[in-house]
């Protein structure tokens, strides 16, 4: 009898310590990003003995700059916790997290505190990861060189009055995946989603500091981005009507070669689509050959 309370006891105990083993592991386990979302991830750490509140905050304004965006509801944001985050060091640890929990950025970020002049700073260094699939490896680089280039890899900021600087590092940041995700679906062909993350950019950008260097950038991307994506649709009306011959394919095409006019698009390929639809219209060739003679004008001739 003895025996057998023996035995239970043991698988019990076994029992209870399996239990609290996986309930442990589930707790440290970082979150894979689920299907259909794009995944964010964020990894920030301080050196040892210093107790900074850059993460939370970070992850706090991160949070609430996607939220706030109807484009950006399928951006899942995943926090690494400290335990993992402090294996991190490098763009290739980056990188394997990214791969391990399916995400297509990675913020990779470490705290440091030091005095300068008389003053408690904390300092953040960060590294930024992109990767979007299936895209070829020219695109890939794209992305990832366009991500590295807009966002800064040092921050300084006073310990006192952090919370502002973060607050508006980490709105950057979900500012630029936009943008690179914007830029990674138009490549992909999802044109209605690249140019609703384009327009939510832009409108963001245009109540912001003006004098910021990385924000004139991506101001002066974007109707380039916008540009091209109208171009794709105007050539595939075109594909369209060619196939139809029907009148209202062509009103179509016409409709977005006024309104590439109206935003100001440019790009060879306008003109050339502007004289097929005035010689479908008119047969007037001369009227034809001025369109396609303004492909040799500089733009805005």
């Amino acid at each position: 009898m003895a025996g057998i309370d023996g035995y239970w006891l043991v698988a019990l105990i076994a029992v209870t310590w399996l239990g609290t083993a996986t309930l442990w592991g589930t707790v440290r386990r970082v979150p894979k990003t689920k299907r259909g979302k794009v995944g964010f991830a964020v990894a920030i750490t301080a050196e040892p003995g210093t107790k900074s509140v850059i993460r939370s905050d970070f992850v706090l304004a991160l949070r609430k700059h996607l939220e706030a965006s109807p484009p950006a509801t399928s951006f899942q944001l995943i926090e690494v916790p400290d335990y993992a985050a402090a294996k991190l060091f490098t763009r290739d640890d980056a990188d394997r997290l990214r791969r391990k929990i399916r995400a297509h950025f990675v913020i990779l970020g470490r705290v440091r505190r030091r005095l300068l002049k008389g003053e408690e700073h904390d300092i953040l260094d960060i590294i930024g990861l992109v990767a979007h699939a299936p895209l070829s490896s020219d695109r890939a680089e794209r992305l990832s060189r366009e991500f590295s280039e807009l966002l800064p890899s040092r921050y300084q900021m006073k310990v006192a009055d952090s919370f502002p600087a973060i607050e508006f590092t980490a709105s950057w940041a979900g500012l630029i995946a936009q943008y690179i995700i914007g830029l990674a679906a138009a490549m992909s062909g999802a044109l209605d989603y690249a140019e609703a993350l384009f327009v939510e950019v832009r409108d963001r950008l245009s109540v912001r500091d003006q004098g910021f260097l990385f924000y004139t950038k991506v101001q002066q991307r974007i109707p380039k981005h916008l540009s091209e994506i109208a171009f794709v649709r105007a050539r595939e009306s075109l594909k369209h009507w060619y196939e139809t011959k029907e009148e209202v394919d062509l009103r179509e095409l016409e409709r977005q070669l006024e309104e590439a006019v109206h935003k100001g698009f440019e790009g060879n390929g306008w003109p050339n689509l502007n004289a097929v639809v005035s010689f479908s219209r008119t047969r007037n060739t001369s009227r034809a050959r001025s369109h396609l003679a303004r492909n040799a004008m500089p733009f805005g001739t």
